[in-house]
């Protein structure tokens, strides 16, 4: 992650993009192992300075160099596809992930979780919440966050509660923003005794609203 950082910086900062393909087609030619994260500094770098095509662009490239991406590369691109309102493109890149046979992790599913949310699926996310399971992968407090805030936004903040109490159940505690998405939920719905009920709960929790006179 380090040397990615430093690549990147290099790379935005100096405007070597053409130097660094250059390099790249040379490692090849002398038959040197050119590694996924080689590639995705490059990546990196060309978002940095907004250049989101070309980003997307290099990734693609990673096969002219027998590079096979891994799940940093795909989580860059994904990040960078799902930023950019790109969302088709992103399940794209989700699957040729699960085709490639490499593993996704918590960052993959959260990233998908709230794109999906975002885009009003809240079906989407409960599916990719499932799909973690699949990898025995354990969501996170910002996983079910996420899908709380979906589902709240499409005025479902019933199902969002029932989902809260299965994380309790499970043995998550809820932070500060899951509380606090449930209790707007229940305000935009009118449902005020609900909202007051959430917040004793939070009370009781230990937590505090941050509240600004």
């Amino acid at each position: 992650q380090e040397y990615c950082n430093i690549v990147s910086r290099v790379l935005s900062t100096n405007n070597l993009f053409s130097l660094y393909w250059e390099a790249l087609e040379l490692l090849k030619k002398s038959g040197i192992l050119i590694t996924s994260d080689s590639v995705r500094a490059l990546t990196r770098a060309y978002w940095q300075v907004g250049l989101a095509e070309k980003a997307i662009e290099s990734f693609g490239r990673m096969s002219e160099f027998g590079c096979k991406p891994d799940s940093h590369a795909y989580n860059t691109v994904l990040n960078i596809a799902l930023k950019k309102d790109l969302f088709v493109l992103a399940l794209a890149v989700y699957n040729l992930m699960l085709k490639s046979n490499c593993c996704p992790n918590e960052y993959t599913y959260n990233m998908l979780i709230d794109g999906f949310c975002k885009n009003d699926n809240v079906k989407g996310a409960l599916e990719m919440l499932d799909e973690m399971g699949q990898w025995d992968i354990v969501p996170s407090v910002i996983s079910f966050s996420a899908i709380f805030s979906g589902l709240c936004h499409v005025k479902r903040a019933d199902e969002a509660h029932r989902l809260f109490n299965v994380m309790k159940e499970r043995g998550f505690q809820p932070d500060l923003i899951c509380y606090s998405v449930l209790i707007n939920g229940y305000c935009k719905l009118g449902r005020l005794e609900e909202a007051i009920s959430f917040l004793r709960l939070l009370e009781r929790d230990g937590l505090a609203l941050g509240i600004k006179g």
